[in-house]
């Protein structure tokens, strides 16, 4: 299939102001963000920071980290229904207290907030960069932030972001981490050497590459 590539570059977008708390059952979760840090895989990166108070009841949390709506998926007709997506990105954990468990996954932004669910990895301190994800996630992968059980639609238009997940409890919850080239590739089902969409986040640089069927805009 014959592709066409463009660059778009936005340094200074700073993932770390455009989060959005999907859920937080305690109500005193804080976030933070800091764009092009000088530390990377390689420089820049953008280092993130999820706090909360302790709690005598077990509480759970999402935060998704949309890109801006210049970084829109939009098929054509309905090419994407059957559509798989891969998803991978580097994180570097430098605190990672008070919590059970941390996650990170792929996120969609369609209506409501989508994750996918037990296709991503989980985020424990120490250890440098390591790489987290998955391939061949379909729509059905992904479940509702909150607790809804629909799925997105890869024939209508939706958003590209990540998100992290976990639970927390007496010992409240303390996450200082960076995070660094993010990639999406979209494939085509059943034809899955036909690659139609590539995102890299390098620190707060977003690159795209697109095929003749999806468009990004």
């Amino acid at each position: 299939m014959a592709k066409e590539t463009f660059d778009r570059s936005k340094p200074h977008v700073n993932i770390g102001t455009v989060s959005q708390i999907v859920t937080d059952t305690s109500g005193q979760l804080t976030l933070g963000g800091v764009g092009d840090q000088v530390g990377g895989n390689p420089a820049p990166s953008t280092k993130l920071f999820i706090s909360a108070p302790g709690s005598g009841d077990p509480q759970s949390f999402v935060v998704a980290y949309p890109f801006d709506t210049d970084f829109v998926f939009t098929p054509i007709a309905d090419c994407c229904r059957d559509m798989s997506m891969d998803f991978f990105i580097d994180i570097l954990p430098t605190q990672v207290t008070g919590t059970a468990d941390v996650e990170v996954t792929l996120a969609i932004l369609q209506d409501e907030v989508f994750v996918a669910t037990g296709h991503g990895g989980s985020v424990s301190e120490g250890g440098g960069w390591l790489t987290i994800g998955d391939s061949g996630m379909l729509a059905r992968d992904f479940f509702e932030a909150d607790g809804g059980a629909s799925h997105p639609d890869f024939t209508k238009t939706f958003q590209f972001g990540y998100a992290f997940m976990g639970d927390y409890s007496t010992e409240g919850l303390d996450v200082e981490l960076s995070v660094d080239n993010m990639t999406v590739g979209l494939n085509n089902v059943p034809e899955p050497m036909s690659l139609a969409v590539v995102l890299v986040l390098c620190g707060g640089a977003l690159m795209c590459r697109r095929g003749l069927i999806p468009t990004m805009r």
